[in-house]
């Protein structure tokens, strides 16, 4: 721990150079550990600290200099829930996963399969949408779906949920009949 002035250190500012020896607070930690969220991979980043007691704030460390690791596929999504509307019907819904590997979400793959049957992919969709409609499902079958994330890495594997759609239902009784025309030919 650096030397405290006499009084303890309550709190650390931490820097990152955003250009040309300009440096900004991005964190703060009363500890001697931070987390720095947001970085891309394979970049490189200055940051230096500036420790703050009751008395004021010292003057900024010397910068340290690192390299993030290269970008990998994200994580997959989360909390990947179904709903059925219908015997035929599912929503399925996701949320962002929680590490993105360092590279923006791009698109989500949606897909699911029915026991003993091969995988459907149902449909890709942008980063900013994290819900699907599926038709066509048949009722009391139990599905498996599946959402993925995608970045400009790769895919990552994909995160589950098994439901059961409901059990189908006969069709609502025709309307009544209309009669256009009538000849006493017909038969």
């Amino acid at each position: 721990a650096p030397d405290d002035g006499g009084r303890e250190i309550t709190m650390y500012f931490i820097e990152q150079e955003i250009g040309n020896g300009t440096f900004s607070t991005v964190a703060e930690t009363s500890g001697l550990i931070c987390s720095l969220a947001g970085l891309s991979g394979s970049t490189a980043y200055r940051v230096r600290v500036v420790a703050v007691n009751a008395i004021g704030s010292s003057l900024a460390s010397d910068a340290a200099e690192f390299l993030t690791l290269p970008p990998l596929e994200p994580q997959p999504p989360a909390d990947v829930l179904v709903a059925h509307g219908a015997p035929y019907l599912a929503t399925v819904s996701w949320s962002p996963p929680a590490d993105d590997g360092g590279r923006p979400v791009v698109a989500y793959a949606v897909s699911f399969v029915a026991s003993g049957r091969s995988l459907e992919e149902v449909s890709m969709v942008g980063a900013e949408k994290q819900i699907v409609e599926i038709s066509g499902l048949l009722g009391a079958t139990t599905y498996e779906f599946q959402a993925a994330a995608l970045n400009e890495v790769g895919t990552s594997i994909a995160a589950t949920c098994v439901s059961s759609t409901p059990p189908s239902v006969v069709p609502a009784a025709p309307g009544i009949p209309t009669v256009g025309s009538l000849s006493q030919h017909s038969a």
